[in-house]
């Protein structure tokens, strides 16, 4: 079992998206042009460059907030477009806030995530 399973947190306000939580793992590699890649893969396989490691987190964080404002105005929603890429609702606490996690019944899947950095990924919409 994961420590930290991959999960989305969503709250929502009169149906308009208000904020999201997010625990997901996160990969960054050294380019062969000296630039780092940043990987997203449980968003869809997000991948962006960067020059620098001061210019990690502060990407990472907006590669999220970005992702989350361009599904819910140019898709069909966040919790619809997360499931259309391997997300499960697991929970609905209350009608203003949906969880939803990424646990694919694999046993190679547990190796492979513990080899990202977890993150925890907070956003005002």
């Amino acid at each position: 079992m994961l420590e930290n399973e991959p999960t989305f947190e969503i709250f929502r306000e009169d149906g308009v998206l208000i904020s999201v939580k997010a625990i997901i793992p996160t990969w960054t590699k050294q380019a062969d042009d000296g630039s780092i890649e940043i990987l997203l893969p449980h968003l869809g396989g997000a991948t962006i460059f960067v020059e620098s490691e001061d210019d990690v987190d502060k990407t990472i964080d907006d590669m999220f907030k970005a992702f989350c404002i361009m599904v819910e105005k140019h898709g069909n929603g966040l919790e619809h477009e997360l499931e259309a890429i391997g997300w499960k609702s697991f929970k609905k606490h209350k009608v203003n806030q949906s969880l939803l996690n990424m646990l694919p019944e694999r046993p190679v899947y547990d190796f492979m995530i513990n080899t990202g950095s977890t993150r925890v990924l907070q956003t005002a919409i």
